[in-house]
């Protein structure tokens, strides 16, 4: 069998794809380190809002759907007084740790729950991409004074968001296992008489 011939000369050759390297959607914009640190804090934090408000709305349509009041009052039902009491407390506690995520993530937030900080980094990338300079110099102070102001509001509204997305989680939890079916008696081992 005669060798395979050569491509041709104006075939361009199939670059090698294990060496490719995808440019970085993201690149830092040029300046100091500390407010390249800003920059990319000032656009996490749009992250963070929207994974927290995400949660959210999981945490919400769980409790609606599984529409624990109703449930828990019927298991309430029949049982002991003590017993009937507990369960209506557990659903007490998923009503008030819905409630309060509810008008929490609803409310007038600190910063846009949807942009975040992003119009603050856009702002201060473009002032690091200004030529040093007085202009640099006078577009960089309030622009950094922004996203700090930005990110600190949106690190204070993350964490309200947050500890009540773990209230309304342990919730729910404590209202699942209250739910739980009970486990049947486990039999003695001796065969049943016939």
């Amino acid at each position: 069998m005669p060798p395979a011939a050569p491509p041709p000369a104006d075939t361009p050759a199939i670059p090698d794809a294990s060496t490719y390297q995808a440019p970085d959607p993201m690149p830092l914009p040029p300046g100091a380190p500390a407010d390249q640190a800003l920059w990319r804090k000032a656009l996490d934090e749009g992250n963070s809002l929207s994974t927290v408000r995400a949660e959210a709305a999981k945490l919400q349509w769980k409790a609606h759907n599984g529409k624990y009041e109703t449930r828990l009052t019927e298991r309430a039902r029949g049982k002991s007084e003590a017993e009937a009491a507990r369960l209506k407390e557990v659903a007490r506690k998923v009503l008030a740790a819905w409630d309060t995520n509810h008008a929490l993530t609803t409310s007038q937030w600190p910063v846009d729950p949807t942009r975040g900080c992003q119009y603050q980094a856009l702002q201060l990338e473009s002032a690091m991409n200004i030529s040093d300079g007085p202009a640099k110099s006078a577009m960089m102070a309030p622009a950094k004074e922004d996203a700090n102001r930005c990110i600190e509001a949106a690190e204070a509204i993350l964490g309200r968001v947050r500890r009540s997305n773990q209230d309304l989680d342990k919730a729910l939890a404590e209202a699942d296992a209250a739910l739980a079916p009970v486990a049947a008696p486990a039999s003695s081992g001796a065969p049943a008489a016939k």
